[in-house]
């Protein structure tokens, strides 16, 4: 494909590393759990972990738990405790929830030489937008911890244009405002879903950030166009 005169990108774990330090977190607040309840910390970890797996999974409640993250996490420490049989009140549930958001929230970062990347694109020509999905609060507080509005001429985020990606108005609202051809823009992101073969579909280069590297589950349908594991390869 020819060079692109647009790049849109997504922000989570493309440019700003969201998940690094998510483990870490976790466990963090499941031994502040352990204390309080005498639950089994490793236990309770696996029980938050495959939850989270099955409340990000269903399209619905993922909608609704990126509009309120800490919402989200307390309602998946909820079931986490019912399921092992674990009695915590609802405050305890909470403060578990709000230790883990407020460790994950204190360590989110820049990719390394992300700045970089987003300053040569545009030296080169490049026209960049940004599509996240998630709430106005939780997005636009990153995008002004790291000084990111000005790298953009669009920035559109779900909790403030009322869809989210992989609505199919998302993409079209962000080629409109672009002022953009499909065949002429790539999107740029780590969900293999909503960031390359939604894309895809309307005409977009569909470029996959695989950071952690382990490529496509076998037999998986997606195709990206591109694989790279740090968007400083772009370069």
């Amino acid at each position: 494909m020819s060079e692109p005169e647009v790049i849109l990108f997504d922000l989570d774990d493309t440019i700003v590393d969201f998940t690094w330090n998510k483990v870490s977190a976790w466990r963090d607040a499941c031994e502040l759990a352990s204390g309080r309840t005498g639950a089994d910390t490793e236990a309770l970890h696996a029980s938050i972990e495959a939850i989270g797996r099955r409340y990000w999974a269903d399209e619905a409640r993922s909608e609704r738990g990126r509009r309120d993250l800490r919402a989200a996490g307390a309602e998946i420490v909820a079931t986490a405790f019912e399921e092992l049989g674990v009695t915590a009140s609802t405050e305890l549930r909470r403060m578990v929830s709000d230790h883990y958001r407020d460790l994950r929230d204190g360590g989110i970062r820049l990719f390394p030489r992300a700045i970089e990347v987003l300053e040569e694109l545009r030296g080169r020509g490049h026209r960049l937008g940004l599509v996240t999905n998630g709430s106005q609060q939780e997005q636009r507080g990153k995008i002004e911890r790291f000084d990111l509005e000005g790298h953009f001429e669009h920035i559109q985020i779900e909790g403030e244009f009322g869809l989210g990606k992989p609505h199919d108005e998302a993409y079209r609202h962000a080629l409109e405002r672009m002022g953009a051809a499909a065949e002429r823009t790539w999107f740029i992101g780590d969900n293999i879903e909503w960031d390359v073969s939604a894309p895809q579909r309307h005409g977009m280069f569909g470029v996959w950030v695989d950071a952690p590297g382990v490529g496509l589950p076998t037999g998986s349908s997606h195709a990206p166009d591109r694989v790279i594991r740090n968007i400083v390869e772009l370069l």
